[in-house]
């Protein structure tokens, strides 16, 4: 007796049509971070990005936007892997 995977309503995980860009080049570039060694990561190396962007032909204010959006991913990532870090002490 108990629940079933099936009677567990997941979480919501939609992804809002204006972010689409840039969460698949997150996703895509998820490992490509600049690391500081054992103090953490300082931040996404965007290079992959930019050429993530080249392949699909996604340039000038289209790019630029991405960008900005990327920006905002990786803020929330550097956060949640600090807040790992200051959890696991």
């Amino acid at each position: 007796m108990g629940l079933s995977l099936a009677d567990i309503e997941k979480p919501s995980s939609d992804v809002w049509e204006c972010n689409l860009l840039a969460y698949q080049c997150f996703q895509a570039n998820q490992t490509q971070w600049r690391s500081a060694g054992m103090g953490g990561v300082l931040g996404m190396d965007y290079g992959p990005c930019y050429s993530w962007c080249y392949d699909r032909d996604i340039t000038g204010k289209e790019r630029a936007k991405l960008i900005d959006d990327l920006r905002y991913l990786e803020s929330g990532a550097m956060q949640g892997m600090q807040d790992a870090r200051e959890n696991s002490k």
